[in-house]
């Protein structure tokens, strides 16, 4: 695997849970204090949401999943580092 494909999938973090209609903005807006938000994408399957949030930084994308964000449209969320992404 190459150094920069590592790095990416490193910094890059799965979230599930979302309330429905939550943006992208809303998204980036309540990650960016953990670090620089790259880009974000948002999911839709069966009235469900998740996001895929790719950070500048490995440190910034743990910080995030280490100390997690619960407001009134990001609830009950579940993040993980995610392998497959693809922003």
């Amino acid at each position: 695997m190459k150094k920069e494909n590592k790095t990416f999938q490193e910094a890059t973090i799965y979230i599930e849970n979302l309330k429905p209609g939550t943006t992208q903005e809303e998204v980036v807006t309540a990650f960016k204090k953990f670090g620089e938000v790259l880009s974000t994408s948002i999911r839709s399957s069966n009235n469900k949401q998740s996001s895929i949030i790719q950070f500048s930084s490995k440190k910034a994308a743990y910080n995030a999943m280490e100390n997690g964000i619960i407001d009134e449209k990001i609830r009950a969320l579940t993040i993980f580092p995610d392998r497959d992404a693809h922003i």
